[in-house]
């Protein structure tokens, strides 16, 4: 099989529809769809694996400072072919409103008495998990929930995991370089993010996402 062949572009979000998600979670006001936001953003607007979003912690977002980031730890991250794990930063300064979200949530966290090594995500009400971490097997069927404004064929379709192409997609549409983009999702070397040069149109807004 050729590596670009690997991605299939009509599961990668449209810019449009990344909006429409954003714009229906931040109308609904309620903890459960903060939570799923917040989710929905790590994934498509940062690029992270499911089990990055499940390992996140609190101190793990740098949300300020002139060069925001989040850190992925090694131990959170998906192992090599080699077995290894390696930790990387993503950048939080690529899109605005992100990094907005991520701060608000991040500093609402904080003054409910959370603690920085807290879980990033937590359940709304009690959960599985002892820590009041969102379960890894809940955050699947949370991303869906979030997506479910785009219609029910759609919704089935994708995946959280689709979140990350998207990321990847606009990111370099945006035009982030390919090291920087291969740095930010944590892959070995560039030919494998080179499978995203083609998915979608380049763009000259200087946000990824401008919104």
């Amino acid at each position: 099989m050729e590596i670009n062949q690997r991605i299939d572009i009509t599961r990668i979000l449209q810019k449009d529809e990344i909006r429409k998600v954003v714009e229906d979670l931040e109308r609904k006001k309620t903890l459960n769809s903060a939570i799923n936001h917040t989710l929905f953003r790590l994934s498509c607007c940062c690029g992270l694996r499911r089990c990055e979003i499940y390992g996140l912690n609190l101190n793990d977002v740098v949300a300020h400072g002139a060069r925001p980031f989040i850190r992925v730890r090694s131990e959170t991250s998906k192992a090599s072919s080699s077995g290894k794990r390696k930790g990387r930063k993503v950048p939080l300064w690529w899109d605005a409103g992100t990094l907005d979200h991520l701060r608000q949530w991040q500093d609402w966290r904080f003054s409910s008495g959370a603690k920085p090594a807290d879980p990033f995500l937590i359940v709304s009400k009690a959960g599985s998990e002892p820590d009041g971490r969102l379960a890894i097997k809940s955050l699947q069927k949370r991303w869906k929930t979030a997506v479910k404004v785009l219609g029910k064929a759609r919704q089935h379709q994708l995946s959280i995991h689709d979140g990350r192409h998207s990321f990847a997609s606009h990111s370099l549409a945006a035009g982030r370089s390919l090291a920087e983009v291969r740095d930010a999702l944590g892959h070995s070397n560039v030919s494998i993010t080179s499978i995203y040069l083609h998915t979608l149109d380049r763009s000259d807004v200087p946000d990824v996402f401008s919104f």
